[in-house]
C-alpha cells in the first residue's frame, strides 16, 4: 500500500484505529492570516489549495 493511500485510509475507512486531529488554519492565533486570504483571493476559497492547505482536508478528485 503506498503512503499516500495509507495516509487517506487512517483518516477515514481505518479512522477508529488512530488517533485523528484535524486543524484548521482559520482558527489558530499562530497562523499568518494575511497568507490565509492571498491564498484564498490567488486560488479561491473553495479551491483544492485551500481546502488543503488551510482547512486541513482531503482535495478534491480533480
Amino acid at each position: 500500500m503506498g503512503k499516500i493511500l495509507y495516509f487517506y485510509e487512517s483518516h477515514h475507512k481505518d479512522r477508529d484505529q488512530f488517533c485523528c486531529i484535524h486543524i484548521d488554519a482559520e482558527e489558530c492565533d499562530r497562523t499568518d492570516k494575511e497568507k490565509i486570504e492571498m491564498l484564498k483571493h490567488k486560488y479561491g476559497a473553495d479551491s483544492n489549495a485551500v481546502k488543503v492547505r488551510v482547512k486541513g482536508y482531503f482535495p478534491d478528485k480533480d
